[in-house]
């Protein structure tokens, strides 16, 4: 959804007219949840997704399973992320499920996106499951990777977060981030506390 002023009004990215609440059959959306057996827990049904990311042009950029949504000309379009991490991660595969990827531009049009990488078959949380970055100097056309948390075969290092920009100016250069190491739950089960660790980003 976008609003040109302040909220008063509201359409989808092609320009349709939305008339909030905005519901399941909106020309809004733009992605479902893959669908799940009646009665599926619902800490089984994952549709997570991260943050909405501008570019330098004023598109919107969604990352969610594996897959970057990027708005052109009132159209969705999608680049793939997994062939780039099967490229530089052999047998490796991005958590497409469980954790938030980050999108992030900086003033000159860099594109960043932090994930998680883990073997195959996956688990939430699992020892092993490691921070990546993905850079793109041309809008998703080309990437190079950076494997930010190295892997630890007794943690998680997941839950990467990208420093965003405030207000409309984008960021004058590589994001920080940060990530959680450490098990899920291990704090409320009194286990030894996640470490968050904070890692400053150069060109």
């Amino acid at each position: 959804m976008r609003s040109r002023d302040g909220g008063q009004n509201w359409e989808a990215l092609d320009g349709t007219k939305l008339d909030p609440p905005v519901m399941s059959n909106s020309p809004a959306i733009f992605m479902k949840a893959k669908p799940v057996a009646p009665g599926t827990p619902e800490k089984n049904r994952n549709d997570n997704e991260g943050n909405v990311a501008l570019d330098t042009e004023g598109n919107p950029w969604i990352y969610t399973f594996g897959t970057l949504w990027h708005g052109v000309n009132g159209k969705w379009q999608t680049i793939d992320l997994k062939p780039i991490i099967q490229r530089d991660f052999p047998g490796k595969s991005l958590d497409t499920g469980n954790t938030l990827g980050n999108v992030v531009f900086d003033k000159d049009g860099v594109l960043y996106v932090s994930c998680e990488i883990e073997d195959p078959p996956g688990a939430w949380g699992g020892p092993g499951t490691q921070v990546v970055l993905l850079v793109s100097g041309d809008r998703g056309k080309t990437f190079g990777t950076l494997a930010v948390s190295g892997t630890d075969p007794k943690l998680a290092c997941w839950f990467a977060n990208l420093e965003k920009p405030t207000g409309p100016r984008l960021l004058d250069g590589p994001p920080n981030l940060v990530y959680m190491r450490g098990g899920p739950g291990e704090r409320l089960t009194g286990g030894p506390p996640s470490e968050v660790v904070f890692v400053r980003l150069t060109h």
